[in-house]
């Protein structure tokens, strides 16, 4: 017997009954599995690709298999998929070709067609990375009200964002755009976290600032509690004036999840609580990395209101 689409009838064109009749549901359910979309577990692994179906399959791969695969790291080279430890197969692109590095995105869903005519998995619709051009995403993005902090935090979900923080990107930005502090003329900080909590770190920072407020000025430090992106200076802080104050900031940084130094480097605009307009260009730097989670705050209570968004710069 094989699938055929109908369910075994007893009466037309006669009974079917005991073994040929369980024999041909068998075949339906199987062919029915065999069609379905399957959404692979225990997914692992960055180019040798390791994942589970649930249930297992009831035989070998077949033409009309089709499976949802969600990496757990960005690829660095060509892929291959063992499902179920059946074997490694490979993974192309819509023309056949091998992936690229950055074709399979760390925490990104993609649709699998099991292609019999060539023995591998398709990766459907999937536009070869040579077409695709250099670029800012948008990765993430929040609105802030009365919150102690912003963060972005690695594999963090906010709305219908999935923040990513590793080598999926070449290059990373963070536009904070009119952050409001509930207390008057604080700092400016930037912090980053390590480790699976995060851990925001209070010390190993070092920066440097150039700005002004009325007057030009530079501070600089190479022990401090976190990377200051204004003046720090009495009267030359941000504002917690609704109308008047709040701080913008662009900045940018690399990939932060190497084991070398994390750095960044950025521009500010605020109004300071003398009410005159301060700006700033500052770079700074945390003394160990991986960095798995980036915070805005300022010198001291709450972020009244503001936004901030996340991008990621595609691979060159």
């Amino acid at each position: 017997m094989a699938p055929n689409r109908l369910i075994p009838n007893s009466t037309t064109p006669g009974a079917i009954l005991g073994d040929p009749f369980m024999d041909d549901v068998q075949d339906e359910i199987t062919g029915l599995w065999d069609r379905s979309c399957i959404t692979l577990t225990s997914v692992s692994g960055t180019n040798t690709i390791l994942a589970t179906a649930a249930p297992a399959l009831t035989g070998s791969l077949g033409g009309s298999m089709n499976f949802i695969l969600k990496a757990a790291v960005t690829n660095t080279t060509a892929v291959t998929l063992n499902i179920n430890s059946m074997g490694a197969v490979d993974v192309v692109d819509a023309e056949g070709n091998a992936l690229t590095a950055g074709a399979l995105r760390a925490n990104a869903n993609y649709f699998l067609h099991y292609d019999s005519g060539i023995s591998k998995f398709v990766v459907v619709n999937y536009t070869p990375r040579a077409e695709v051009s250099v670029a800012a995403k948008l990765i993430a993005y929040q609105t802030i009200a009365a919150a102690g902090s912003c963060d972005f935090v690695h594999g963090a979900t906010l709305g219908a964002f999935t923040v990513v923080l590793d080598t999926t990107y070449d290059m990373y930005e963070i536009v904070l755009s009119k952050m409001l502090p509930a207390t008057n003329d604080v700092e400016a900080w930037l912090r980053v976290g390590t480790g699976g909590g995060p851990t925001y770190q209070t010390a190993g920072y070092e920066y440097a600032n150039r700005g002004g407020v009325t007057s030009a000025g530079d501070t600089f430090s190479t022990s401090a509690a976190s990377i200051i992106m204004t003046r720090s200076s009495a009267t030359a802080d941000v504002s917690n004036n609704a109308t008047a104050g709040g701080f913008n900031a662009n900045i940018k940084f690399g990939s932060p999840s190497l084991s070398s130094v994390f750095t960044c480097r950025g521009q500010a605009d605020w109004v300071s609580n003398s009410v005159h307009l301060g700006i700033s260009n500052f770079a700074g730097m945390f003394n160990s990395g991986p960095i798995t989670a980036i915070r805005f705050q300022f010198e001291s209570g709450n972020i009244t209101s503001g936004s901030a968004a996340l991008y990621g710069w595609t691979k060159s």
